[in-house]
């Protein structure tokens, strides 16, 4: 979930049982078990990665906290607005087959570290606009259907 590498490489379960334990999330249970249950399988066939996909599972062992109540999806609203990274995100429903449409528009790196990039420029004159993991996705839009009409 979040900015695609991959077709067949996309979900790591023990980050959502990591954030699931931290934070007490309950819908980050739900993607663990959903990607467990229904997803991973076929993506460790597709994704060609030797020796495999697997590597984290032994951290899906120490992070998994069983006192965290998996929550559904469809308690969480449908759209929402990032206002760092200028990213809108609209969905129809919460089904697997739902229409998604997301479209971003910020600085690039996000509004903050550029405000705070120039401000550090114009007081030390060091260039610091590095954009670390940032995917050159700026003025972009995404439609994700796959109902058929």
């Amino acid at each position: 979930m979040g900015i695609e590498h991959g077709r067949a490489l996309e979900h790591v379960p023990a980050v959502y049982y990591k954030v699931a334990s931290e934070y007490g999330d309950g819908y980050a249970q739900t993607l663990a078990e959903l990607v467990l249950e229904k997803y991973l399988y076929r993506e460790a066939l597709e994704s060609h990665v030797k020796p495999g996909i697997l590597f984290e599972a032994d951290l899906e062992f120490l992070w998994y906290d069983p006192d965290v109540k998996a929550r559904g999806l469809s308690e969480l609203p449908r759209t929402r607005y990032f206002p760092n990274l200028g990213l809108f995100y609209f969905r129809d429903c919460w089904d697997e087959d739902a229409t998604v449409f997301s479209i971003k528009c910020s600085a690039p790196g996000g509004n903050k570290q550029w405000r705070i990039g120039w401000e550090h420029y114009r007081l030390y004159k060091h260039k610091v606009m590095s954009l670390s993991h940032h995917h050159p996705d700026n003025l972009s839009y995404i439609l994700n259907r796959k109902k058929s009409p």
